[in-house]
């Protein structure tokens, strides 16, 4: 929302989980082995993109990946 990354807490409003300085301009998730019965495992790859900083001649560009899996915790 407004090039920032939010998270809403128990329907009480939105908390912005980016700082004012960073602008988010892009959010990917990649996701495989979501269908039932395919063989893979589940992960989701996250690609965020955007700049840091409030200078122009001090921004820097910002790309960010990562990939969650689901796993079964034996508890």
């Amino acid at each position: 929302n407004n090039n920032r990354i939010e998270r809403n807490i128990d329907n009480n409003g939105w908390l912005s989980l980016t700082a004012s300085e960073v602008n988010i301009t892009e959010m990917l998730f990649y996701v495989t082995g979501a269908p039932v019965l395919d063989g893979l495992q589940p992960t989701v790859t996250i690609s965020i993109r955007g700049t840091a900083g409030t200078d122009i001649p001090t921004q820097t560009e910002l790309n960010i990946q990562t990939t969650v899996t689901q796993r079964i915790l034996d508890l």
